[in-house]
């Protein structure tokens, strides 16, 4: 089975001239881009067509490269890019695409100029133990049922959007595909921050 080595953290963004306030705005708006950006252009249980080599790549395969580039850069990207190596759901086949849910947050955050290092599989990253009660965008959901992890687009009360990997998009039918949701508060595990202001 495939384990991502350790890597570092990154440096806090904003460290500087601007106050950390606006820097934090900033940073959270630019998380929450960057995942908006994925949305409708990945569906990694489907085939996106044949390539050169005769295999069927996944549907959007080359955003879903660029998401474990960043992530997990370390991952196979044959197994990124080719629907015959499947999902590593079950334990018959431990070689295939993980649950990309976590990688996708960790991209979104690390593009986006949070605080976060790579993903690992096992241990997760550091700045998904910085627990926080009080979410904002661009801070990442946790949901005990698969251990599903979400970026989080807009709170208003105890409603939040996020923005999910790895999920099922209800406007297109696709699986493994990057999707907004709506959620009440109850329904999340925990928060974790993503940005130091």
């Amino acid at each position: 089975m495939w384990v991502a080595p350790a890597e570092g953290n990154a440096t806090a963004p904003g460290e500087g001239t601007e106050p950390a306030a606006t820097s934090g705005k900033g940073t959270r708006d630019a998380i929450v881009a960057q995942a908006r950006s994925k949305l409708g252009l990945i569906f990694s249980n489907k085939s996106g067509g044949v390539d050169e080599t005769g295999d069927h790549v996944r549907h959007g395969w080359e955003h879903l490269q660029e998401i474990f580039g960043v992530a997990v850069p370390s991952f196979p990207p044959q197994i990124v890019k080719y629907l015959k190596y499947g999902k590593n759901s079950d334990a018959s086949n431990p070689n295939g695409l993980p649950s990309w849910c976590g990688i996708f947050a960790t991209w979104a955050v690390m593009s986006g100029g949070g605080n976060s290092g790579g993903w690992m599989s096992g241990n997760r990253v550091d700045n998904m133990k910085k627990l926080t009660k009080d979410p904002k965008p661009g801070d990442v959901g946790n949901f005990e049922k698969n251990n599903h992890y979400c970026i989080i687009a807009a709170v208003n009360g105890d409603t939040i959007e996020t923005i999910d990997g790895n999920s099922f998009d209800g406007e297109s039918g696709g699986d493994g595909a990057v999707a907004t949701k709506t959620r009440s508060r109850g329904e999340f595990r925990a928060f974790y921050r993503q940005v130091d202001e």
